[in-house]
C-alpha cells in the first residue's frame, strides 16, 4: 500500500506538526525580533506544509489569524510606511490559501514523489510571487516610482532562492521522518497515523 500524506487520524499528531508549522512562522515572520539570526520569511512553505500533512481547515484559520496579528504588531509597533493593511495585503495573504489548498489537493492524498512535489511547490511558488507583488505595484501608490517589470524582478530571486530552499527543507524534513518512522514500525508513517 502507498503512503499518503494525508492529515495525521491523531490528534497529537495534528498539534505537534501545527506546533512546528506554527513555530517557523513566528521565528521567520517577526521582525526577527525572537532569533538572532535574520530568518527569511518561511510563511508560504509553512503554509504548504499545512495542507500537506494537517489539511483541516481550522488549522489554516488558525494560522491565518495568527499571520495577521503577527504582521499587525509588527506594522504598529515598527511603524512600517510600505506595508499597510489593505487591499494590497489581503491579496498577499491569499497566496497563503492557495498554497494550504492546492497542497490539499494535489499533494496530501497521494503518495509523496520528490518530481510531483517540486512540479507543484514550483508552481506555488512562482504563482504567489507574481499575484503578491503584481497585486502590490498595482494597488499601491508607493510602488509606482518604477515600471511593473522593474518591481516585479527586485525581489524576485530572493524569493525563489529562499522559498525553494524551505521547500527542500521541507521534503526532507518529511523523509528523513519517514525513515526514522520505518525503522520503529515498518510499513508506517508518523505522518499517516
Amino acid at each position: 500500500m502507498n503512503k499518503t500524506y494525508s492529515n495525521s487520524k491523531n490528534l497529537p499528531s495534528q498539534l505537534i506538526i501545527f506546533a512546528v508549522i506554527s513555530l517557523v512562522v513566528c521565528l521567520t515572520r517577526f521582525s526577527h525580533e525572537l532569533t538572532p539570526l535574520s530568518l527569511p520569511d518561511a510563511s508560504l512553505i509553512a503554509f504548504f506544509a499545512g495542507g500537506l500533512l494537517i489539511k483541516k481547515i481550522r488549522y489554516l484559520l488558525f494560522l491565518f489569524v495568527a499571520v495577521f496579528f503577527i504582521d499587525f504588531y509588527a506594522i504598529t509597533i515598527h511603524q512600517y510606511a510600505e506595508v499597510r493593511i489593505s487591499i494590497s495585503y489581503f491579496t498577499h495573504m491569499l497566496t497563503y490559501l492557495i498554497a494550504w489548498l492546492i497542497a490539499k489537493k494535489w499533494l496530501s492524498d497521494r503518495q509523496l514523489e520528490i518530481k510531483r512535489f517540486f512540479k507543484i511547490s514550483a508552481a506555488i511558488i512562482v504563482v504567489t510571487y507574481f499575484i503578491s507583488y503584481g497585486s502590490y505595484y498595482l494597488l499601491n501608490t508607493t510602488a509606482t516610482d518604477t515600471t511593473f517589470f522593474n518591481f516585479m524582478a527586485l525581489d524576485l530571486k530572493n524569493f525563489l532562492i529562499t522559498n525553494f530552499a524551505y521547500a527542500i527543507i521541507l521534503l526532507a524534513s518529511i523523509k528523513i521522518i519517514d525513515v526514522m518512522e520505518n525503522q520503529k514500525k515498518p510499513k508506517n508513517s508518523l505522518l499517516n497515523n
